[in-house]
């Protein structure tokens, strides 16, 4: 993440990091009277939706959970930040205190200044309050936007495509396994390019539960006849007739394992 130096961010932790030594006004405003901050009306508002039952002189370590939070949320409202960064807020509120933060974040800046970021359980809040949503998975990230609800319409749409697609490409790989186990009529070689682009669709494939079988069948050049040699014999131009490499060999290269089998009628005399 980047940002630019005078960007002011806001941070509210899930656990409990107040001093709990100090009495709930001191941990809110710190050091200032009651006047110098009352004459703020954002002040007033974050403190009349969050902590107006809660008592300003009481020790922050006397009070409950829900109150800590409030308590936590109202010293981070009250400042001046241009990027709030929440982490499940809504945690020991209650449903009022979640209605009233709900609508403080969605009022707080005015368009295009200002932004929040939310890490929550709660779906409502969710689609209360953001206009974007971001999924981690695989190491990679999808944005989608709204809340929650319109995150899972949007994902079922994406996933209904990616399965039209993933289905599209497998017809693809299909035809083109045929196409390679396939002799090629009236010629001995079929073009390499496409045996290219045919063997990479193939790669992209997930492994099989027969590995071996289909990488046979996606590479082995396939025909009737490969290589069929008869009656051949082998001597150097002009050399002694009785210093043949090989006599009289009949030689059978099979399409599918690649191996070839030998037969002869008079076995081959080494050269002297």
């Amino acid at each position: 993440m980047t940002k630019r130096s005078e960007v002011n961010i806001g941070y509210l932790d899930q656990s409990d990091v107040l001093d709990g030594d100090l009495t709930v006004g001191a941990a809110i405003v710190g050091d200032q009277a009651d006047y110098e901050w009352a004459r703020n009306p954002q002040i007033r508002e974050v403190m009349g939706g969050l902590v107006s039952d809660v008592d300003w002189h009481a020790n922050v370590h006397a009070l409950s959970g829900g109150q800590k939070r409030r308590v936590a949320l109202a010293k981070l409202l009250i400042e001046d930040h241009d990027v709030i960064m929440l982490d499940e807020p809504t945690n020991h509120l209650d449903v009022e205190g979640v209605a009233w933060l709900s609508r403080h974040l969605k009022t707080r800046w005015r368009a295009n200044q200002g932004a929040f970021l939310v890490v929550t359980h709660d779906r409502w809040f969710l689609d209360e309050v953001c206009t974007k949503t971001w999924e981690i998975h695989d190491g990679i990230m999808d944005p989608f936007d709204g809340g929650y609800a319109a995150y899972v319409l949007a994902r079922a749409e994406r996933d209904r495509a990616a399965n039209v697609m993933e289905g599209k490409r497998q017809m693809l790989v299909k035809k083109e396994l045929a196409w390679l186990r396939r002799g090629a009529p009236a010629r001995t070689a079929k073009p390499k390019f496409r045996i290219e682009a045919a063997n990479a669709l193939i790669a992209d494939v997930p492994e099989p539960r027969d590995s071996t079988a289909l990488s046979k069948m996606a590479t082995a050049r396939l025909g009737k006849d490969v290589l069929d040699l008869e009656n051949v014999s082998l001597d150097f131009l002009g050399g002694d007739p009785g210093q043949k490499l090989f006599d009289n060999i009949t030689l059978r290269l099979a399409p599918v394992s690649g191996l070839g089998s030998w037969a002869s009628t008079a076995p081959a005399r080494p050269p002297c």
